[in-house]
C-alpha cells in the first residue's frame, strides 16, 4: 500500500541538477596512451615543471655564490696587499730602530770613555795633591822648632801651637776623598758592566737604557763631588802655603830637629837629663 492510502506524509521530492563533465583534452599522446596514459602524462608534466623551477633556483644561487666569491676574493687581495705593506713598514721601523740603537751605542761609548778618563785624571790629580800636602806637612814638622817627641805614641807634637783646625780639615778632606773615590770606582764598575752587556749584543730595552742613564747621572754627580773636593783641597793647600810662608819668617835653631830629638832620646835613656824630664812632664 502506498503512503497516501494509509494517510502518512509523503517524502519531499528533491530534484538534483544533472552533472555535466567537461570533455577530456585529447592529444596525440593521449590518443596513443588512452585515458590512463593521459592522467600519467599530466603528473609527469607537473614533476617536470617543479624540476625546472628547482633548476632555475639552483642556477640563481650559483650566480649569487659566484658573485659573492668574487667579492670575497677582491677583499682578500686588498687585505693581503695591506698586510704586505704593514710588514714592509714594520721591517723598515725595526731596521731604523736597530740603526738608532747602534748610533746611540757608538755615540755613548766615546762619551763614557771620555767621562771616565776625565774622572780618573781628576782623582789622580786630587791624589797627587793630597800626597804633596802630606809631604809638605812632613816638611813643616821637620822644619818647625816648636815640635817635640811624644813618648806615648812615638810621634811629633806641638808645644802649644798645634793647628787643630788644619788637622781636622785635612782629616775631613781625606775621608771625603776616600768616600768619593769609592763611589767613583763603584759607578765605573757599574758602567763597565753595563757596557759589557751592551757589547754582548743584548737587546737594548727602555729599562736598560733608563738604568744606563741613571748610572751616567750618578757618575756625573760623583765627578762634580770630586771636582768640589779638589777645589777645597786647592784652597786648603793655598792656606797651608801661606802658613808655611809665615813659619819660614820665624827664626829657629840651625841644628837639625832630628839630631836634637836623637840627642834628647840618648839623654833620656842614659843620663835622665833635663830634656827627658821635660818630655816626661809634658
Amino acid at each position: 500500500m502506498c503512503r497516501a492510502t494509509l494517510g502518512l506524509p509523503l517524502q519531499p521530492i528533491v530534484i538534483q541538477p544533472a552533472r555535466c563533465s567537461l570533455p577530456p583534452i585529447v592529444t596525440p599522446a593521449s590518443r596513443r596512451l588512452g585515458p590512463r596514459g593521459g592522467r600519467h602524462l599530466g603528473s609527469v608534466s607537473t614533476a617536470m615543471a617543479a624540476t625546472q623551477e628547482l633548476l632555475l633556483q639552483l642556477q640563481k644561487d650559483n650566480r649569487d655564490g659566484r658573485q659573492r666569491k668574487q667579492e670575497l676574493e677582491k677583499l682578500m687581495r686588498g687585505l693581503e696587499a695591506e698586510s704586505e705593506s704593514l710588514n714592509r713598514r714594520l721591517q723598515d721601523l725595526s731596521e731604523r730602530e736597530r740603526s738608532l740603537l747602534r748610533r746611540r751605542s757608538q755615540a755613548a761609548q766615546p762619551l763614557q770613555g771620555e767621562a771616565r778618563e776625565a774622572a780618573r785624571e781628576r782623582a789622580e790629580r786630587v791624589r797627587r795633591r793630597l800626597e804633596e800636602a802630606e809631604r809638605h806637612k812632613e816638611d813643616l814638622v821637620r822644619k818647625s822648632p816648636g815640635m817635640g817627641l811624644d813618648p806615648g805614641c812615638g810621634g811629633l807634637f806641638y808645644y802649644g801651637r798645634e793647628p787643630q783646625d788644619q788637622k781636622s780639615t785635612e782629616q775631613q778632606l781625606a775621608a771625603q776623598l776616600v768616600t768619593l773615590q769609592n763611589e767613583l770606582e763603584l759607578a765605573e764598575t757599574k758602567c763597565a758592566l753595563q757596557e759589557e752587556k751592551l757589547q754582548q749584543g743584548a737587546l737594548q730595552t727602555a729599562e736598560a737604557w733608563a738604568i744606563f742613564q741613571e748610572q751616567t747621572v750618578v757618575l756625573q754627580e760623583v765627578q762634580v763631588k770630586v771636582m768640589e773636593a779638589a777645589e777645597e783641597l786647592d784652597a786648603w793647600q793655598s792656606g797651608r802655603e801661606l802658613c808655611d810662608g809665615q813659619l819660614r819668617g820665624v827664626p829657629y835653631s840651625t841644628e837639625s830637629l832630628m839630631e836634637e830629638m836623637a840627642r834628647a832620646d840618648r839623654e833620656m835613656r842614659l843620663f835622665g837629663g833635663p830634656r827627658a824630664l821635660a818630655i816626661r812632664c809634658c
